[in-house]
C-alpha cells in the first residue's frame, strides 16, 4: 500500500501544469537588444547584439516550461477550433522569458495531418515566432519562423478520431518535432520603405521538439 501511494503521488507530480520536455537549438542573429539596467526617468539601456549577420551564435532554449491554450469558434457547421502553445525557458512570466510560440488556426487540419510534415510560416496555418525576451530584450525586429513541424501525438487524433468539431482538451498529450529558420517579416515586406532597412535584422536556424500534457492553470492560459 505505501508502495502504491508513493507511485500515485509520483504519477501526479509528474502531471504538473508546465512540465514536459523538450528541446529549442540551433544559431541566432538578432542585429539589437537592449536591456535596461533601472526603471523609470533615470533607465538606461544596454544596447548589444546577438550575434551578427554572417557569423550567428548557438542557442540552446533547454526549456522547462510548456503549456498550451484551446480555444473553441463559434458554434457553425465547420468550426475552426485553434491552440496556441508556448515553450519557454523557464515559467517566470513571458515578458522574462524566452518564448517559442506555435500557433494553430484550425487544429482539425492538423489532425488530418498527423505524422506528416506542416509547413510553418506567415501566411500558413501553423505559424511561430521566438520571443528572447531573457536573452534579447526589446529587439529591433521580431523573429518569426519558417520551415515545418511534424505532430506524432495531437489529442484523439491519436485514436483516429478526426470529426468535424475536433478541438484539443485538457489533458490531451502534445508531441512534436520541428525545423526553423530565422526569417525577419519586417525586411521582407517592408525594406527599404521610409527608415526600414533592407538588411534583416534577424536571422538562423532552429530545432527541437517538445512533448507535454495540456493542463489548465493561471500560469498556462489568459483565461483558465
Amino acid at each position: 500500500m505505501r508502495a502504491l501511494a508513493v507511485l500515485s503521488l509520483a504519477a501526479v507530480a509528474g502531471c504538473a501544469l508546465g512540465e514536459g520536455e523538450g528541446a529549442v537549438d540551433g544559431q541566432v542573429f538578432i542585429r539589437q537588444c537592449a536591456r535596461r539596467s533601472s526603471v523609470g526617468a533615470a533607465a538606461t539601456a544596454n544596447v548589444y547584439a546577438f550575434g551578427e549577420a554572417g557569423a550567428p551564435v548557438a542557442y540552446s532554449m533547454q526549456p522547462s516550461f510548456f503549456a498550451a491554450e484551446p480555444i473553441d469558434d463559434f458554434p457553425r457547421l465547420m468550426p475552426k477550433n485553434r491552440l496556441n502553445m508556448r515553450v519557454q525557458s523557464d515559467g517566470s512570466r513571458i515578458e522574462q522569458a524566452d518564448v517559442l510560440f506555435v500557433n494553430l488556426s484550425d487544429t482539425r487540419e492538423v489532425a488530418l495531418a498527423l505524422g506528416q510534415d506542416l509547413p510553418v510560416g506567415p501566411n500558413t496555418n501553423v505559424r511561430a515566432t521566438l520571443s528572447l525576451n531573457q536573452s534579447c530584450p526589446t529587439p529591433e525586429a521580431l523573429p518569426a519562423l519558417e520551415g515545418t513541424i511534424r505532430f506524432t501525438e495531437f489529442g484523439d487524433a491519436n485514436l483516429g478520431r478526426v470529426e468535424p468539431n475536433f478541438r484539443i482538451s485538457w489533458g490531451d498529450r502534445l508531441q512534436a518535432s520541428f525545423s526553423f529558420r530565422v526569417i525577419d517579416v519586417r525586411a521582407a515586406t517592408l525594406g527599404g520603405l521610409g527608415s526600414v532597412p533592407l538588411e534583416p535584422a534577424v536571422g538562423g536556424e532552429l530545432a527541437g521538439f517538445f512533448d507535454f500534457i495540456v493542463r489548465q492553470g493561471q500560469r498556462a492560459q489568459s483565461y483558465p
